[in-house]
């Protein structure tokens, strides 16, 4: 797993694999999207703003 943050964009990428086939992304909620390959697993997740997502507990 790789993980990527863009601060100009505020977006953390969680990668999973060293796959570089085409994705497709879905959203979950607002602020999570996931990537999903040709063969519908999970390539990817991407969180934004990543300290104000809907899956993180509250602090």
């Amino acid at each position: 797993m790789r993980i990527s943050y863009d601060s100009k964009s505020d977006i953390l990428y969680l990668k999973f694999g060293d796959s570089n086939h085409q994705t497709a992304s879905q959203n979950l909620t607002d602020d999570v999207a996931i990537d999903v390959d040709e063969k519908g697993k999970i390539a990817g997740i991407e969180l934004f703003p990543p300290l104000n997502t809907s899956i993180l507990p509250p602090s």
